[in-house]
C-alpha cells in the first residue's frame, strides 16, 4: 500500500437524508409515550401468546391441565414490566424482598400493583419463541438467539422506523449484564459489569438514540473469528451505504482496509488507531523515527493513501 505525505483534502458528501423523528409526538410527551413507540401491540402481542403457549406445553409434559395464565392480558404484562423496570431503580438484595412487608425495607408500589407469586410465575414461563420450532442442536450454524429471534426481529426495525440518524454515526460495543449459563458469555475486566453478553450498538452521535445492535453470540468459523471487527461494522453500516454518512468509532475497529471499504460504499470514516495495525505508514507510525521526535505540542504528521482519501 502506497503512502503519501500529499494530502488532498476529499470531496464534499452529499448528505440528503431525513433527521429526526418520524412521527409526530405531542409536546407534552413522556417517556412511556417514547417507550410505547418501540415497545407497540405487536411486540406485547407475541410476548402474551408465547408465554402462554409455553406455560400449555410445561402442563402437558406434567400432566398438569390447570393453567395459570390463561388468563395473561395485555395490562398485565405492561403491569410486569412496569415492576421489572422499577427494580433497576429500587435497589433489593433479591426479588421477594421486592414483596416484604417489613416497615423498613417494603415498597408498597410492588404489592399493590401484582402479587409476589403471580410475578414470579409469569417469570417462569416468559417466552419469546415457540419452542416447537427449536433448531437442531447438532446443526453449526444454527441460530443461537432462536430463543429471542422474534422478539429481536419485532423490536429493532421499530429504532429506525421512529426516529432517522444525523450525518454522524457511532459504533462500538456493549456489555449486558448477565451471570446466568451461557456458552457465549463474555469476561471483559474493563467493562463495569465484567460479566455479561457482548454487544455491538451503532447509534446516532448527535442523540444517542440506538439505530441497531448485533449481538456476539461467540466463534463461527476461522475467517468470522480473525476479521470480527470488520464484519460488524459492514453489518451494522449496511443500511447507511451511499448515502453521506460519517462513521466514528474507537481503535478496536480502526484498520487500513475496513476503511477503504466503507469508503467504497459511500461511508466516511474516522478513529482512533492502534500503532501496531497492519498496513499503516510505517515513517510515522515509529516512535523512534526521526520526524516523529522531532514533533512538538500541537503538531502532526499526516499520510494519506495515494489512490484514496483514507
Amino acid at each position: 500500500m502506497r503512502w503519501t505525505s500529499a494530502i488532498q483534502p476529499p470531496e464534499g458528501i452529499n448528505f440528503r437524508e431525513e433527521v429526526g423523528m418520524r412521527v409526530e409526538m405531542d409536546n407534552d410527551s413522556n417517556c412511556l409515550d417514547c417507550f410505547q413507540l418501540l415497545f407497540t401491540h405487536d411486540v406485547y402481542q407475541l410476548i402474551i401468546r408465547e408465554t402462554k403457549r409455553f406455560e400449555h406445553q410445561k402442563r402437558q409434559l406434567e400432566d398438569n391441565s390447570l393453567s395459570d395464565l390463561h388468563d395473561f392480558t395485555l395490562p398485565e404484562l405492561k403491569a410486569w414490566l412496569g415492576l421489572t423496570l422499577a427494580m433497576g431503580l429500587v435497589k433489593k438484595s433479591n426479588l421477594k424482598a421486592y414483596w416484604s412487608t417489613d416497615s423498613v425495607t417494603k415498597t408498597p408500589l410492588f404489592s399493590s400493583t401484582m402479587s409476589r407469586d403471580r410475578y414470579l410465575h409469569i417469570i417462569r414461563y416468559l417466552h419469546f419463541v415457540n419452542n416447537c420450532n427449536a433448531p437442531n442442536q447438532t446443526d453449526p450454524n444454527r441460530d443461537k438467539l432462536w430463543k429471542i429471534r422474534p422478539f429481536l426481529d419485532a423490536l429493532v426495525p421499530k429504532f429506525t422506523a421512529v426516529y432517522a440518524p444525523s450525518q454522524n454515526l457511532s459504533l462500538d460495543e456493549t456489555l449486558i449484564k448477565f451471570k446466568g449459563r451461557l456458552h457465549f458469555r463474555q469476561f471483559l475486566p474493563l467493562k463495569r459489569s465484567r460479566f455479561g453478553i457482548k454487544g455491538f450498538v451503532i447509534a446516532d452521535s448527535t442523540s444517542g438514540c440506538v439505530l441497531g445492535t448485533s449481538i456476539y453470540t461467540g466463534k463461527e468459523g476461522p475467517a468470522a473469528s480473525k476479521d470480527l471487527a470488520q464484519l460488524v461494522v459492514l453489518k451494522l453500516t449496511e443500511p447507511y451505504f451511499n448515502k453521506g454518512y460519517k462513521l466514528f468509532v474507537d481503535n478496536w475497529y480502526t484498520n487500513v482496509p475496513l476503511f477503504l471499504e466503507l469508503e467504497k460504499k459511500g461511508i466516511r470514516a474516522c478513529g482512533t488507531v492502534r500503532g501496531n495495525r497492519k498496513y499503516l505508514p510505517q515513517d510515522i507510525v515509529d516512535q523512534q523515527c526521526e520526524q516523529v521526535k522531532s514533533l512538538v505540542r500541537g503538531e502532526s504528521l499526516f499520510r494519506q493513501v495515494a489512490t484514496s482519501s483514507v
